[in-house]
């Protein structure tokens, strides 16, 4: 081979080659993206999931057998959560036993998926910010994480009495 044509091939497989890595870096960003997306619409469905369960269930525990005419009636800010004796979700019997609440569902293709549940009193002009006095709101939050997802995936639920 004359020297022209040994540069002319080593050009062409330098070409190739660049070719070649940017078709695997951009297959690579891809699946990526894929993943990522997975992740979202699945953390999405857990966490509705969750919110379709707690709002299954009664306002406060003080609502369940009677008509609450004033918030100071209702569950103290400070004993929200889970009664003695509620261990399990499916002995929940009002929203404010979520708060604390977490488990973790594994999905075979996504890995673990972290769920933790967070329920306060919120004010009705303020409904994003967690008051520590009884309101007729309550906010449920739900946030959920998994190694494909940049950062958690937060839900909010708003229930009223």
């Amino acid at each position: 081979m004359y020297s022209g044509q040994n540069i002319l091939v080593i050009g062409a497989l330098s070409i190739l080659t660049l070719l070649i890595l940017n078709f695997y870096d951009s297959d690579s960003n891809q699946l990526s993206i894929s993943l990522y997306n997975e992740a979202v619409v699945t953390a999405t469905g857990l966490g509705q999931t969750v919110i379709e369960e707690i709002s299954s269930k009664p306002f406060d525990e003080k609502v369940i057998n009677q008509y609450v005419e004033v918030p100071d009636s209702l569950t103290p800010a400070l004993s929200l959560g889970a009664e003695t004796g509620e261990t399990d979700i499916y002995l929940f019997d009002d929203m404010d036993d979520f708060k604390n609440y977490s488990r973790t569902d594994s999905l075979f293709r996504l890995g673990n998926f972290n769920i933790n549940v967070d329920v306060n009193y919120v004010e009705e002009t303020k409904p994003d910010i967690a008051v520590n006095v009884r309101t007729f709101y309550k906010l449920a939050t739900i946030t959920v994480t998994n190694p494909y997802l940049k950062g958690a995936l937060k839900l909010n639920y708003i229930a009223s009495y």
